[in-house]
């Protein structure tokens, strides 16, 4: 061991990262691992000059590979411009892809809590006809069961939210490069998109039952 490098952290997913690798010369490394088909070589190019660094570094690996005049080159070199755009892209569409899974969620979410509303008011039906027999308004009634829905969308996303968090743990653990934690206004916006959809689907079995018939709901079997 020629010596010990200082701790460094960060690194693009965890790749670069260079407090759990060990500098080896690449002759060694060939003599080890002779059956190792790819190398990956990091060149640090002075300030303002880049593209000189781009085309030397070109005209060596050509060199040292063997590539003739006129034959395409068997190897590849990216810059960090264009692994941030090529990035980016990606997270577009995954960001993409995310806001429609999101939106299909919402939308089978909202079936469901309409679902369990109707259901609650038809089974619920004498209740609401006592209430109402008694005093109740049918604004209170209405009230009543848009809170329903809206605490039982919170608690559907609440649990989401849980998931995704677990979720964004385990991936941190595997690749501490990558933050995978939801930020705050993630949750609160998603807690705040469940309770609309939740009041967006109770509407209807709410309106229902603030306008049923105190007389007829009694006799409701």
């Amino acid at each position: 061991m020629v010596g010990e490098m200082a701790p460094r952290k960060g690194g693009f997913f965890g790749v670069n990262r260079q407090d759990n690798v060990i500098s080896l010369p690449l002759g060694t490394v060939r003599r080890l691992y002779p059956e190792a088909k790819e190398t990956v070589l990091y060149v640090r190019a002075e300030p303002g000059r880049r593209d000189l660094a781009l085309v030397e570094t070109e005209e060596i690996l050509r060199r040292l590979r063997r590539v003739g005049p006129g034959e395409e080159s068997d190897f590849h070199i990216s810059t960090a411009e264009q692994i941030i755009r090529q990035f980016d892209r990606i997270s577009a569409l995954i960001g993409a892809v995310t806001v429609l899974l999101a939106a299909v969620s919402l939308a089978i979410g909202g079936l469901g809590v309409a679902s369990v509303s109707i259901i609650s008011v038809t089974e619920r039906t004498r209740e609401i006809g006592l209430r109402r027999a008694i005093g109740a308004r049918r604004g209170e009634v209405l009230r009543q069961f848009l809170l329903e829905a809206a605490l039982l969308s919170l608690a559907g996303g609440l649990l989401g939210v849980l998931i995704a968090a677990g979720l964004g743990a385990l991936v941190t653990l595997a690749s501490p490069g990558l933050a995978a934690l939801p930020p705050a206004w993630a949750v609160i916006g998603g807690m705040l998109a469940s309770a609309a959809t939740g009041v967006v689907a109770g509407i209807g079995p709410a309106r229902h039952a603030a306008r049923l018939d105190p007389v007829e709901a009694l006799r409701y079997e």
